[in-house]
């Protein structure tokens, strides 16, 4: 069924008698859907939908947004907004691009980034290290060891993930800062 949806009509669609699902169509922008559902005894669920298929690709469905009322109040998508976006995704279709997968990927890329930089790194540790378990020492001693990290560790080590750190890492560090020092007559 296709209908021009007015944003009455979406306020007031309801379910028929023995009905537990519709699904309309708007008759001003194509592949935009409104699914309508029961969502508890006296509650509706509407959930915008679109339909699209990418240049060369099968048709596909998904969820753009949902429309809520809450006393009677709009919430979520209003219906221009759901039209502007099924447009949108539809524009993109038929030029063989495929939005909404194209923004999950995007999202699934920030999430890594996201969670990449949550792992706390080898310096800022170290740092935080040297100035909280070294309270009370002479600030000159303080100095000197962040100066010793810097010079020796952070160059190579600073930047590594605490999970990547590995014991022949630090190893070699160590073997390095020793033959500097000539205490060691270590490999290379």
């Amino acid at each position: 069924m296709s209908i021009r949806f007015t944003d009455s009509y979406v306020r007031t669609v309801r379910l028929g008698k023995d009905e537990s699902r519709k699904e309309v169509s708007d008759a001003m922008v194509r592949g935009l859907n409104l699914r309508i559902t029961q969502a508890s005894d006296d509650e509706l669920q509407r959930v915008w939908m679109v339909r699209y298929c990418p240049k060369g690709k099968k048709q596909r469905r998904a969820v753009i947004g949902t429309y809520r009322l809450v006393n009677g109040e709009q919430r979520g998508m209003p219906l221009e907004a759901a039209r502007s976006r099924a447009l949108d995704i539809g524009i993109a279709a038929r030029f063989g691009r495929d939005l909404l997968e194209e923004e999950e990927q995007g999202r699934k890329a920030a999430q890594a980034e996201a969670k990449v930089a949550a792992v706390p790194r080898l310096e800022p540790v170290l740092r935080q290290y040297v100035e909280e378990g070294m309270r009370g020492r002479a600030a000159t001693h303080i100095k000197q060891t962040i100066r010793m990290y810097e010079r020796h560790v952070f160059p190579t080590l600073g930047a590594t993930q605490l999970p990547d750190l590995e014991p022949h890492m630090i190893h070699k560090v160590v073997q390095a800062v020793a033959k500097k020092a000539g205490l060691c007559r270590c490999g290379p």
